[in-house]
């Protein structure tokens, strides 16, 4: 199902099935696809659900999911993902890793005990050889009432990095990585991932 640019119609045209199911009838349809049956906007890429973890000492693939070909095919086009992880209660290092195909940036490496990180990340398009990386890591330790985490530190990764050229008319792998001391140093809980198709006005 593809977009087809509007017909211009002649006075006196004979109107068919075809005419009608190719510009109104498929065209409508396209244009549903980022709205739900409510007329809302719909998330054009879905989480990654459920919790995983480190194994062992090595570095251990978390939750990623396929950026497909040509899903940013227009500058401006961006993603936008959450996402959290639990750090273990024990003073190992635990180093967390954000990779877009082969290139990775390191989001926290430090002996933290018992706390959260909670991520947000912004990756967009500026044109084809220039691609522009937001992180922000918020980190949690300790316990309030109600079992809300008390926030004890707010830091910003990375506030503009550029990253090297990325071909988005390929498949890209998009993941976290995860390296402890031990199995399950670090656990990734979710990771729901928006993406916004085409540049921003």
């Amino acid at each position: 199902m593809a977009w087809t640019t509007p017909r211009t119609w002649n006075a006196g045209e004979t109107v068919t099935s075809d005419i009608m199911n190719t510009h109104i009838r498929d065209n409508l349809n396209v244009l549903k696809v980022p709205i739900d049956d409510n007329g809302y906007p719909k998330t054009l890429l879905a989480a990654s659900a459920g919790t995983v973890g480190n194994t062992g000492t090595g570095e251990t693939d978390l939750h990623s999911f396929t950026l497909a070909a040509d899903v940013l095919d227009a500058d401006g086009g961006s993603f936008f993902l959450w996402t959290v992880f639990s750090l273990a209660a024990n003073g190992n290092t635990k180093t967390v890793k954000f990779y877009i195909g082969s290139q990775s940036f390191t989001i926290h490496s430090a002996a933290t005990n018992s706390a959260r990180l909670f991520i947000e990340l912004w990756i967009t398009r500026v044109s084809a050889t220039t691609t522009r990386l937001f992180v922000r890591k918020t980190q949690s330790s300790g316990v309030a009432t109600a079992g809300l985490a008390t926030v004890a530190a707010h830091e910003h990764v990375s506030g503009d990095t550029t990253l090297n050229a990325v071909d988005f008319e390929s498949n890209q792998v998009v993941k976290f990585t995860g390296q402890g001391g031990a199995t399950n140093d670090i656990i990734q809980i979710v990771m729901p991932v928006a993406l916004l198709k085409g540049p921003i006005l």
